[in-house]
């Protein structure tokens, strides 16, 4: 499976984001430590990755604000007990 797919498997646990999702995120920043990086130097980290396209069509669509928030907060959270759902934002 790898790192990538270690990734992939990862951000499935902790988002309700598709599998899609999942894997054009992994296409991009092939382990965890490549998100991190993104949002830790991003201007705007809760939006680092807002702009990454899903599916391979000219159509594909973004992943959007809210995701990336999503992301971002799971990957930056100091707080174990933070809970992270969809409904919050």
């Amino acid at each position: 499976r790898g790192e990538r797919g270690c990734a992939a498997t990862g951000l499935m646990c902790f988002t309700s984001a598709s599998s899609r999702s999942h894997a054009a995120i992994a296409a991009e920043y092939p382990s965890f430590r490549a998100l991190h990086d993104r949002f830790r130097t991003a201007t705007d980290p809760e939006n680092a990755i807002a702009d990454l396209r899903v599916g391979q069509s000219a159509n594909a669509r973004r992943l959007g604000p809210c995701r990336s928030r999503r992301v971002h907060r799971i990957m930056s959270s100091t707080d174990g007990d933070e809970l992270v759902y969809p409904a919050d934002e």
